[in-house]
């Protein structure tokens, strides 16, 4: 329990920080859509594995005090908006893989994306809400 929440607080922290740095603030106005969201490159699913992404699903399930982090399986209009601005920053492939963070209001949703063979879709991975 205490190696659990040592990690919590050292992924809160570390997302903390590359929010601070590297998120951008995307609009669509027509639909009124709005939000800071980043994407880092993580690697190729050939690389990394199919188990690690799987593994990422079972972890996150902690709840403290003012932060409530949870597992989504699926996300909003919005948050899917955003989500593919940020992927947009790159010129992806099939089966690479990205951390993505969004942040609306007062929280954010850190995702792991694995881009489908079609390079129009992916599959999302260990969704986590943080609300503080």
């Amino acid at each position: 329990m205490k190696k659990l929440l040592l990690c919590f607080i050292v992924v809160f922290f570390a997302l903390s920080s590359i929010a601070a740095s590297d998120l951008k603030f995307y609009s669509d106005r027509q639909c009124g859509y709005s939000g800071y969201a980043m994407a880092e490159y993580i690697g190729t699913l050939d690389y990394i594995g199919p188990h690690a992404c799987a593994g990422i699903q079972e972890s996150n399930m902690y709840k403290s005090g003012c932060i409530k982090v949870g597992h989504c399986s699926k996300v909003s209009k919005q948050e899917n908006f955003l989500l593919w601005e940020a992927l947009d920053e790159y010129h992806y492939r099939a089966n690479e893989v990205y951390t993505v963070l969004i942040l609306q209001d007062n929280q954010l949703l850190s995702l792991t994306a694995v881009i489908n063979k079609d390079r129009k879709s992916c599959a999302l991975y260990g969704g986590s809400y943080w609300r503080y």
